[in-house]
Formats: C-alpha cells, structure tokens, sequence
C-alpha cells in the first residue's frame, strides 16, 4: 500500500534498533509521515496522522 519510493525512503533512513532505544533520526520521521500520508491520500483520509 505505501508506494514504492516512500518505501525506499524508510529503509534509506532506517537505522536498526531506533524502534528499541527511541532515538530514530529527524531524517526518518520525516520521510515516514511522508509514507503515512501518502497512504492517507491514496485511502481518501482528510490531513496529517502524525
């Protein structure tokens, strides 16, 4: 469901254990919210989940 570069976008930024210690980078977040509102526009859903 996410589209393939928000995809690609995650795991460039993805460093493993940020989901452990809670220290995921600024770079990250970014292009995850990016992912999730892909997602949202795609499903039709109104504004920003994070």
């Amino acid at each position: 469901m996410v589209p393939k570069p928000q995809q690609r976008a995650v795991w460039q930024h993805y460093r493993p254990g940020q989901e452990i210690d809670k220290r995921a980078s600024a770079e990250y977040l970014t292009v995850a919210k990016a992912a999730i509102d892909a997602v949202a526009r795609i499903e039709g859903a109104q504004g920003s989940l994070l």
